[in-house]
């Protein structure tokens, strides 16, 4: 049925040459177009972010933020993240992780989160407006988000826009070697790209940036421009 309505389609419109062959290996007679993902730049640049907004709100002070953004479901790695903060609070001991979104994933996590004995680490916000995003940016020192492929669901991340909207504002990414991520993040310049199914190695690109300044803000410099 999808190699129907992709074939007969006037033409199929993907966002990141990953989909383009995952479409080509489905359809291999679709009229396929390469359309890559727009960032919200213009609206972003209407507001001066308050990033000590967010850190009253959820009395962050002198805590180090890892913020991830996104739908709570499996595929957007957020259990990666709650997995590797035992190892990271053991070097980093003021690190809270900030868990933006909700999701069908979201008692999961918390149990998770609850089981491993970091729930006081991990802060769940639900929802929040568009107009908010930008002072959750800039009060993070990291972006994370661990996407991972779930091949029996057929769910993968085909791009990934909250990487380009964290970089916009400075911040350097940590993404699941993954889908479409693969061609947001640029490894070793922008952020770094992990097996997103092994929280050790998310959490020791996690702890070098957070134990090293100067490569932190380079990264985040480069991820700007």
């Amino acid at each position: 049925l999808m190699r129907a309505i992709l074939e007969n389609s006037d033409a199929v419109l993907v966002h990141t040459n990953f989909m383009h062959r995952l479409v080509r290996a489905i359809a291999p007679n679709a009229n396929i177009a390469i359309v890559p993902p727009f960032l919200r730049n213009h609206e972003f640049s209407k507001i001066s972010p308050k990033p000590l907004r967010v850190i009253s709100r959820h009395n962050l002070q002198r805590k180090r933020i890892l913020l991830t953004v996104g739908r709570l479901i499996e595929r957007k790695g957020q259990d990666t993240v709650i997995k590797s903060l035992p190892i990271i609070l053991s070097k980093c001991p003021n690190v809270i992780y900030v868990v933006v979104g909700d999701g069908p994933y979201r008692a999961t996590l918390e149990k998770l989160a609850s089981s491993l004995g970091v729930g006081d680490n991990v802060i769940f916000t639900g929802e929040i407006d568009d107009e908010e995003l930008p002072h959750y940016y800039t009060a993070c020192d990291i972006f994370v988000m661990p996407c991972r492929e779930i091949r029996e669901k057929f769910d993968i991340e085909g791009f990934g826009v909250v990487f380009l909207e964290a970089m916009f504002f400075g911040k350097p990414v940590i993404a699941g070697r993954s889908g479409g991520a693969i061609e947001a993040v640029v490894h070793g310049v922008t952020g770094y790209l992990v097996n997103p199914n092994d929280p050790k190695e998310f959490a020791e690109k996690v702890i070098l940036l957070l134990t090293n300044d100067s490569l932190r803000i380079s990264l985040g410099e480069n991820a700007k421009k």
